[in-house]
Formats: C-alpha cells, sequence, structure tokens
C-alpha cells in the first residue's frame, strides 16, 4: 500500500508541472488555479463518501498504551546518529524543495528554454524517481551485504554525486546536457533516501 501511495506521488509531481503549464497555457493563472481548486473539490467529496469510520470496528479497538518515558531531549539532541540524520534529512529537504519550487523557474526565466518545454523538463526530473529510488534502495541493500558500512557509502556517494551533477548542471550551456544533468541531480538524491 505504502508503494502505491508513493507511485501516486511522483506520478502527480511528473506529470503537475505539465498539467499545470497547459490549464495557465488555455485559462491564465486565475483560472488554472479554480480549476485545481474545483479538482480538489471533487476528490475530496469522493473521499468523503467512499471513506467512512465504522463505528462497531471503533468499539473493538484496543485502547491506547500508556506512554513509555520519553527520553529527555538533551539525550535525542546528544545523540551523534541522530543529529547526523537530522542534518542529512535537511540537505535532502533542501534538495526536494529546490526542485519542487525552484527548476521550473530556473528552466524556463533563468535559462530562458521556454514555458512548455520548462514544465516537461521539470516533470522529467520529478519522474526520475520512479526508478532511482527502488534502484537506490536495491542496491544500498546489496552494499550493506557486503559491508557493515556499505549502505552509508551509497549514500555518501549518491548525495555527492547529486551535488557534483547539479553544479555541472548550472555551468552547462546546452539545453539537454541541462536538463539531463538536473534530472540525473534529483534521482541520485531521491535514491539515497
Amino acid at each position: 500500500q505504502r508503494l502505491g501511495l508513493d507511485l501516486v506521488a511522483v506520478v502527480g509531481a511528473s506529470a503537475g508541472p505539465v498539467v499545470c503549464h497547459s490549464l495557465v497555457s488555455r485559462f491564465g493563472w486565475r483560472g488554472s488555479f479554480y480549476a485545481v481548486a474545483a479538482a480538489l473539490a471533487a476528490f475530496f467529496a469522493a473521499w468523503l463518501v467512499r471513506v467512512r469510520e465504522d463505528p462497531s470496528a471503533a468499539a473493538t479497538r484496543e485502547p491506547p498504551r500508556p506512554a513509555a518515558d520519553k527520553p529527555a531531549l538533551r539525550s535525542v539532541v546528544g545523540n551523534r546518529v541522530i543529529v547526523l540524520l537530522i542534518l542529512s534529512y535537511a540537505c535532502l529537504g533542501y534538495i526536494y524543495e529546490l526542485f519542487d519550487s525552484w527548476i521550473y523557474y530556473y528552466f524556463s526565466e533563468v535559462r530562458r528554454f521556454g514555458a512548455g518545454p520548462s514544465a516537461w523538463f521539470t516533470g522529467l526530473a520529478q519522474a526520475t524517481v520512479l526508478f532511482s529510488s527502488p534502484l537506490g534502495g536495491w542496491v544500498s541493500d546489496y552494499a550493506a551485504s557486503r559491508s557493515p558500512r556499505g549502505r552509508a557509502w551509497v549514500a555518501v556517494t549518491v548525495l555527492a554525486s547529486s551535488a557534483l551533477a547539479f553544479f555541472v548542471g548550472t555551468r552547462s550551456v546546452e539545453m539537454a546536457t541541462t536538463v539531463g544533468l538536473f534530472a540525473a541531480a534529483f534521482g541520485l538524491a531521491a535514491s539515497a533516501e
């Protein structure tokens, strides 16, 4: 079920730029907001009709267990592994946010690739997650079976490669090279997760 939700999210993120560009081209930016709001309202209405909690099932649930003693904040913040995990997700979140909110603008306004092609290029970069995320998991599992630090080396390697691809992509002159390197950068970053 989790894989299905992830797949829906990736397909939505990949198709979103193209669909939104089409809506803006046809209805203007205000009209595109109304169209997306109407689609969301229809989805929500369908969800309300479809998803109902069965009151009889609620009575058979186990009562919540009392919470275990919570660790002191000092023990969490002082844990080197947790701090490094938080920092790594902050960096990964930065990359995701950069691609989710900035890449279309970069392609269309900074590099002047045009609105339509930029929407497709943005969707292409998002679509790399469809294969890079599972591939990263398989490579990580294989590396972990070979070495105790295998998983860590996979993450370090793909994130460093992502940074390099992103940097070279910003310096590239050719459209295809820029788009390919940006898509590779996003896919590599997603494979680390």
